[in-house]
């Protein structure tokens, strides 16, 4: 019975795990494509197909169907996290490693030891036997479906809904090159090479999340002294801003909202690539495009 127990509360863990990363999503994906593993767009998917599996797994220890191969999965998906944490460890790296998305932060020590318990219970319950059922292939395709499915749903990936943030990404070219050349962009020297200009609220989430992707980006292509970030806010949250975001500290300045926004438009973030003093091209959080930029600097 004590066996049925702890399988049953391993599988809690891995849906809690999946459930806190779904929660997190924003976040997690960004932590994926900061390993510098995937491009943007495959990091979004990539995050998604973890908590899927995640997910299924748990359902299925819970369930207890196809034991010996989820048995299997499960061992397989702890080594191959607890390998990567031991890296991260050996790299002195502190920050969230996302094993519980946002809410529960574990540094990869912590987490590791996670994992070793789990691997531990695991080996504990190898011998435990599959519930056999009339209709367990049904279930589990049926769980399957909804699994892979289900955080793609709730949140689609951003490529998938370029169509819909459109107004986002629409500007006034001529208004743009003028409003720029204000006294309060000469930080910028905007009229000197290509540059990425990112415009920012301080108390923005998706503008925290924008700036963690740039300065992925900057650091992976090494275009750190080409972004340039402009803020409207109270100075008394840009500490919070460059916590929250994780972001290296570009050259920034913060702007009088009514300069601000003559450039930026009426939503943010908003992120824009210049050649020479003229604009090029507008991304939003959700219409980043790590590919165009790259190309953008070649």
């Amino acid at each position: 019975m004590i066996k049925k127990i702890i399988q049953f509360l391993i599988g809690v863990v891995f849906i809690t795990s999946a459930v806190l990363k779904m929660i997190s999503i924003d976040s997690f994906e960004v932590y994926v494509y900061s390993l510098g593993f995937f491009g943007i767009n495959t990091a979004y998917v990539f995050a998604r197909l973890i908590i899927s599996v995640e997910f299924l797994t748990g359902i299925f220890l819970i369930l207890n169907i196809y034991f010996k191969s989820v048995w299997k999965i499960c061992v397989t998906l702890l080594t191959v996290f607890s390998l990567f944490l031991i890296y991260q460890v050996f790299q002195n790296k502190e920050e969230n490693c996302f094993c519980f998305g946002e809410l529960i932060a574990l540094n990869p020590t912590e987490s590791l030891f996670k994992n070793v318990i789990l691997l531990i219970l695991l080996i504990f319950i190898r011998k435990n036997k599959a519930t056999e059922t009339t209709f367990k292939k049904f279930v589990a395709v049926f769980i399957s479906i909804i699994s892979f499915s289900l955080p793609f749903i709730l949140s689609p990936p951003f490529f998938l809904t370029l169509k819909q943030s459109a107004q986002y990404r629409e500007y006034d070219e001529e208004a743009v090159n003028t409003a720029i050349r204000n006294e309060s962009y000469d930080f910028i020297q905007i009229d000197s090479g290509k540059k990425i200009v990112c415009f920012f609220s301080l108390q923005c989430k998706y503008c925290q999340l924008t700036a963690s992707k740039i300065s992925v980006l900057a650091e992976r292509y090494h275009l750190e002294d080409n972004v340039y970030y402009v803020f409207y806010g109270d100075e008394k949250y840009l500490e919070s801003f460059w916590n929250g975001s994780h972001s290296k500290q570009f050259a920034y300045k913060i702007i009088p909202v009514q300069n601000f926004f003559r450039v930026s438009g009426p939503h943010l973030p908003a992120v824009y690539l210049f050649n020479n003093g003229k604009v090029i091209k507008k991304f939003s959080n959700d219409s980043f495009d790590e590919t165009e930029i790259s190309n953008f600097f070649e």
